[in-house]
């Protein structure tokens, strides 16, 4: 068997050496992931901090609350356990996201991503660690929230000793994979923000009677009614440990 590799990436050859001169560690790049992970959570934390002092009463200066519980994200998410995808940039190479689930708190969810790479022809399995949470856009064009999840950063994780060459190739591999090849491939949700509201301008229909020269004419007079829909402007989302808070304005 041989194993071919390119010099496009230093980081290649130095997971390759990593992996075969006495074992693989990739303790210290899990290290760093979770560094980031908690800096992260940190300024999320401020930054909802910041709103609920500028904004402390948000339901009150809203029109509207839209709230998704945490138990039901998390049901949505449970859809795509076993979701399987390839990354173009590696062959032979298998994801399979085992499942999806989000822990609630203040600021940023964090998104427990539990992800198998699996090389197909060498038969070798490898867990990913990822730093992952979840991202809430709104086009008005269209009427919809987009819930995407995010991967910042996603890294192999095992600690072996041992010279293992295939093993060391596999990792040097999955290292050098942007995080972004990950994100094209995981699912999106889409929620609808346009809410119909029904605004009656007529009152009950009344019985009427019309007389005429020999008796009357008995009938039900309706008024017309008008039915409009309004649009939602979202003007802020918050996460908070019971789940995701979204604040609007209705406008026509």
């Amino acid at each position: 068997m041989s194993y071919f590799f390119t010099s496009r990436s230093a980081k290649a050859v130095l997971g390759v050496l990593v992996c075969t001169l006495g074992g693989c560690d990739t303790s210290r790049s899990i290290a760093i992931l979770e560094r980031n992970r908690l800096e992260a959570e940190n300024l999320a934390l401020q930054q909802t901090l910041a709103f609920l002092q500028s904004s402390p009463l948000p339901r009150s200066d809203s029109h509207i609350e839209l709230f998704i519980g945490s138990t039901a994200f998390n049901k949505v998410l449970s859809r795509f356990d076993g979701y399987k995808f390839a990354i173009n940039t590696l062959p032979d190479v298998q994801i399979q996201v085992r499942s999806i689930r989000s822990r609630f708190q203040y600021g940023l969810p964090e998104i427990d991503l539990q992800i198998i790479a699996s090389h197909t022809r060498w038969k070798i399995e490898v867990e990913l660690r990822a730093r992952a949470n979840f991202d809430i856009s709104f086009d008005r064009n269209v009427n919809e929230a987009k819930i995407k999840l995010y991967v910042a950063e996603i890294k192999p994780e095992l600690r072996t000793w041992g010279i293992d060459v295939p093993l060391g190739i596999f990792v040097a591999q999955l290292l050098r994979v942007n995080a972004q090849e990950y994100v094209e491939k995981l699912p999106e949700i889409r929620v609808p923000l346009f809410i119909p509201l029904d605004m009656n301008l007529g009152s009950a229909p009344t019985i009427v009677r019309i007389p005429i020269e020999q008796g009357s004419i008995d009938g039900w007079l309706s008024t017309p009614q008008l039915r409009k829909k309004y649009q939602v402007r979202i003007i802020k989302w918050l996460v908070l440990p019971d789940g995701i808070h979204v604040y609007g304005q209705i406008g026509a």
